[in-house]
């Protein structure tokens, strides 16, 4: 017979107690122990829910478990997929938590009904099905392959699970079910943990995701105990004033994903809206001429968008001023307020600060302090800020304006939404002119090239002594820098072949400066992004795009105008072959970077090593031949230093530098200024020819390549001024 005893449990952390105790001695909280009447059966009798029987599970060796890319559900919705992570999870347990009506199960049923491929079961514990239904027809969606299931009993729901097979289970909500394990009413936190635990064994032995609708209580946190955020894979918080249309999907727990993703949604009356623009609803437009208002340019995630900071300063009519922030911390906002009074002589101890984050967001990324500040400033000498302005920028203590990260994504953010001024920090400017640096440098190669050519030195010696002094160079620096040289043996091999790709590139380059002059032959080298992005397509099968198509074909353009005018051919057939084979070795030693082992070595050291390989490989191919070419005089000594320092190392630490202040994306959009620099120094020093149609060439070529760089972010500029021009069109013909 079962034994029934009474037991009082924390209704936080779940640990139990035989008597009722003020304060927790597991988690700390005061007055969080309710009574409890559990029934304990005997272990043997005590049944198991969810538990499928003849799944044995030994251990097994880590070195023997294989590892594979977690599959995920498309849930047709990009901002609940981008909050998961990029989709749902097989076999993972997700918690919906939010107030009564904020919208989660419309959320939900919404999502459901739009997955038409796959076999649901929605569990309702709290609507009858008609109930269902009315709203169903409602959000004007519809899925045949979607089960109703009104039960709030746990047994039976996973035997009706078993009879439907289906690939997605919903449960709504998680507080009404219960399991006859526990003799306890209903949203007890012994039935929510034990029909969690549960829920959790058969989405784990069966693979079906489960979504889980949670309450929340008077604190604002999900109801029941601590424990049931510890068992699920995913906690989602769908955030919202019901007087406002909009509402705020926020992960706060996402073993498959990041936890900084916002998702935000727009309340209507057929269902929820995606807002893939976020700037739309946190920017109003209408504050021209306002003091207390600036614009910051925030990010959450993976998400640039621009928020309005509001600030009102006030003289305080009370003895102790006021300070009052939403949306914002209001420990870093006093901080600030420190920061301004000692470091600028503003006086604001006196004053009553508000500050609020228009839209109803809570942000934490510190580079909106710079906004913060001057919204402060702005009210309290009642000037406004010029409009078309924004700002990026982290305020330390000392009243420094720190740099910021992933400053290219912000600048684009801003440049879409048409402002034309953005105030970022000073350090971030290293980034653009690291960038610059790079392309200008690299576009030397022929300044210090072809001289050398002119007195009879060989591609391949003067190629030997480039990177004989630049491996010297790289090696005082890891020396200099206390970085190590060693590499483990596996990672040899590759070595070899990216200094065998390399090498391939810079003696085909070097080689085409005998066919035609060196800026059409730097400008037909920097068409390698195009055979990058092809050799992503065909042997890696990466999709692509009309832009990226596009791209391709201006490319062949390019190099066609470059190639024939009025029908005759104006370069050698054979040059241009040559020049394009170093553009498809780079292309080759790009691909193998990114895709193998290497990828994660440090910038230097790998620059290092393919030296090595390049300066061996070059040494070979002259002893095959004639042998080294001794350096002639002492101009042309100078010219091999400069070409080894200035083209080829510094060259690489202004693009590791480029990349991590402004991101690789505007490193490459910068890299169009190697073939002007390269045109520019065949011109005007060299005297080349330079006429129209070579001009009108090379801007096809840097036009193409720029678009391949550029792809994805005009694509999603497109995608989002299509869906604003279709939602335009429904409200006027409505």
């Amino acid at each position: 017979m079962a034994k029934t005893k009474t037991v009082y449990v924390c209704s936080n952390c779940g640990a139990d107690s035989p008597k009722w105790l003020g304060k927790c001695p597991n988690c700390g909280e005061w007055n969080t122990y309710v009574e409890e009447i559990v029934t304990k059966e005997p272990a043997v009798k005590r049944p198991v829910p969810g538990i499928m029987e003849g799944n044995k599970i030994r251990p097994v060796l880590l070195r023997d478990i294989t590892t594979e890319e977690e599959a995920r559900i498309d849930l047709k919705d990009d901002e609940l997929n981008r909050v998961l992570g990029g989709g749902l999870v097989k076999g993972s347990l997700v918690l919906i938590g939010g107030e009564p009506g904020i919208g989660k199960s419309t959320l939900v049923l919404q999502t459901v009904l739009g997955l038409t491929g796959l076999k649901t079961l929605y569990v309702s514990g709290e609507e009858s099905s008609r109930q269902l239904k009315l709203r169903a027809d409602r959000l004007s969606h519809d899925n045949p392959n979607c089960f109703i299931l009104c039960e709030t009993h746990l047994e039976q729901i996973f035997t009706q699970a078993a009879n439907i097979q289906p690939d997605l289970m919903i449960i709504d909500s998680i507080q009404t079910i219960f399991t006859e394990v526990v003799e306890s009413s209903p949203g007890s936190v012994s039935q929510v943990r034990e029909c969690s635990a549960a829920i959790l064994k058969y989405a784990k032995e069966s693979g079906v995701p489960v979504l889980l609708i949670g309450h929340i209580n008077k604190e604002g946190s999900i109801a029941g105990p601590k424990v049931l955020e510890h068992i699920v894979d995913t906690v989602l918080q769908f955030e919202g004033d019901q007087h406002y249309m909009y509402r705020i999907l926020r992960s706060i727990k996402n073993r498959f994903g990041s936890t900084a993703e916002l998702g935000i949604y727009e309340m209507r009356q057929n269902g929820l809206r995606e807002v893939s623009n976020p700037s739309e609803l946190l920017l109003t437009q209408n504050h021209e001429g306002l003091s207390g208002v600036a614009i910051a340019a925030a990010i959450e995630g993976v998400r640039p968008f621009l928020i309005e900071t509001q600030a009102l300063v006030s003289s305080a009519v009370y003895g102790t001023p006021q300070r009052s922030a939403t949306g914002f911390d209001l420990r870093r906002m006093n901080m600030l307020l420190a920061v301004l009074e000692k470091r600028a002589g503003f006086k604001l101890i006196q004053k009553d600060v508000f500050l609020n984050i228009a839209g109803g967001l809570k942000v934490n990324d510190p580079a909106i302090d710079l906004a913060v500040i001057s919204s402060i400033l702005s009210s309290s000498l009642d000037i406004s800020i010029e409009p078309g302005v924004c700002m990026a920028g982290e305020v330390g203590l000392s009243g420094e304006i720190r740099p910021v990260n992933r400053i290219e994504q912000r600048i684009l953010e801003a440049e879409k939404l048409g402002f034309s001024r953005i105030i970022i920090p000073h350090n971030n400017l290293k980034g653009f002119a690291y960038g610059i640096a790079t392309s200008v440098t690299f576009g030397l190669i022929p300044l210090f090239t072809l001289p050398l050519m002119e007195k009879g030195m060989r591609f391949d010696s003067i190629l030997f002594y480039r990177f004989l002094f630049a491996a010297i160079a790289l090696s005082g620096m890891l020396l200099a820098k206390k970085e190590s040289f060693r590499t483990e043996m596996r990672n040899l091999p590759i070595l070899i072949l990216l200094g065998a790709f390399y090498t391939g590139s810079a003696m085909f380059l070097f080689w085409g400066y005998n066919f035609m002059a060196a800026g059409i032959a730097t400008t037909l080298h920097f068409t390698y992004p195009i055979f990058v992005t092809l050799f992503m397509l065909f042997v890696f099968k990466e999709k692509t795009s009309w832009i990226t198509l596009l791209a391709i074909g201006l490319a062949i353009c390019g190099v066609a105008r470059l190639s024939i005018d009025g029908g005759e051919m104006q370069l050698n057939g054979l040059g241009v072959i040559i020049v394009l084979l170093s553009a498809v070795a780079y292309a080759l030693y790009i691909v193998t970077v990114n895709k193998s082992r290497v990828h994660d070595m440090p910038g230097r050291k790998l620059t290092f090593y393919v030296f090595i390989v390049s300066t061996s490989l070059f040494f070979i191919k002259a002893q095959a031949g004639t042998g080294i070419q001794p350096i002639p005089d002492l101009p042309s000594f100078i010219n091999l230093v400069l070409l080894a320092f200035l083209p080829t190392v510094v060259s690489n630490i202004t693009l590791v530098q480029a990349v991590h202040h402004i991101g690789s994306t505007l490193t490459s959009v910068l890299g169009a200024t190697e073939p002007v620099t390269a045109v520019c120094v065949g011109v005007l020093v060299f005297g080349e020819p330079f006429t129209p149609h070579l001009a009108l060439g090379i801007l096809l070529i840097i036009v193409a390549v720029t678009l391949i760089i550029l792809s994805k972010y005009i694509q999603k500029n497109l995608h989002e001024a299509k869906r604003l021009f279709k939602a335009r069109h429904i409200l006027r013909t409505k």
